[in-house]
């Protein structure tokens, strides 16, 4: 399987493509002994076996019982990048506008009805648990319904996306990190800003110079933007979907790791009785936009705080 940020690169690169390649090789075997032809005189294009020197001309479809019977080729050969229609060239996206002028739907736009919306704070330090969070300063906040521990974080649920945002930027969850633990995201956070403001740093670009520029500028607005070392910047707030009714879990949760997609549902289980709970919703609600790393941090919470 392909997917996630290094599909062309690596898994397409080393996977599908030489298993494509390998299809093509037996199509043209398949054609090559309809026409009984030599097999270097025939090429493929556009879903096609072409016969240049007697024009002739055979589907795929029409080739795939026979290629269907012959051992897939552990080498095949390679198209050379000369001949790429696709990788490494710049072609028409059909999604472009839409993304552009904001209307393409995302698994986030998704509504259904008596939906609710949570989030949540986790530990500051990977494996950190939550000691104990004061649930008063959420629910004095309108749209708030609940507020749920769980083992590592906490969480909000609220009628809108605003109220669960800002209901958890007021609790003050208290955690206790695992034994050994010492470095936390503000640390982190700390070392880098440190780096920056270092004598020893080490420029990668230098396009003018902006140091002097902002001397002699007349207005100043500064920001600070970070971002975890993993970082896979998505189109959308990394989110995830259950409901969870009459005993059963749909869930739905998009993202670019489609390869490692059926572990959900195992990592989910420990919250519900029996496997065939776990289902998923249509997959014409499904937006393909996050990073496969951002799976478990997702599907797996939003399971439980739909049960």
């Amino acid at each position: 399987m392909t997917g996630g940020s290094t599909a062309v690169r690596c898994t397409g690169e080393f996977g599908l493509r030489r298993v494509g390649a390998g299809a093509r090789e037996m199509l043209l075997r398949a054609a090559a002994r309809r026409w009984s032809v030599p097999l270097e005189s025939l090429s493929t294009h556009a879903s096609v076996v072409r016969h240049e020197a007697t024009r002739r001309v055979l589907r795929y479809g029409e080739l795939v019982e026979d290629a269907a019977k012959m051992r897939m080729p552990i080498r095949p050969k390679l198209k050379p990048r000369s001949e790429h229609r696709l990788v490494g060239r710049s072609v028409p996206r059909s999604d472009l506008v839409d993304k552009v002028t904001g209307q393409h739907q995302y698994a986030i736009d998704l509504r259904l009805p008596g939906m609710r919306y949570a989030t949540t704070r986790a530990a500051p330090v990977h494996g950190g648990k939550l000691i104990d969070v004061e649930p008063a300063p959420a629910i004095a906040i309108e749209g708030v319904e609940q507020v749920v521990r769980m083992a590592d974080s906490a969480g909000v649920i609220a009628r809108t996306p605003w109220s669960a945002m800002k209901a958890v930027a007021a609790l003050q969850p208290k955690f206790e990190a695992e034994r050994g633990t010492r470095v936390t995201t503000h640390d982190l956070y700390d070392a880098q800003l440190l780096a920056l403001d270092s004598a020893k740093r080490e420029e990668k670009l230098k396009v003018g110079d902006g140091r002097k520029a902002l001397r002699s500028a007349n207005h100043i607005v500064e920001a600070i933007y970070r971002a975890p070392f993993l970082h896979h910047a998505q189109m959308e707030p990394l989110n995830a979907v259950a409901s969870w009714r009459d005993g059963r879990l749909d869930g739905l949760d998009r993202n670019a790791g489609s390869d490692r997609d059926a572990r959900l549902p195992r990592r989910a289980r420990r919250h519900f009785v029996r496997r065939r709970d776990i289902e998923r919703l249509p997959s014409r609600w499904l937006v393909r936009t996050k990073s496969g790393s951002a799976r478990e941090r997702d599907a797996v919470p939003a399971s439980s705080r739909a049960r």
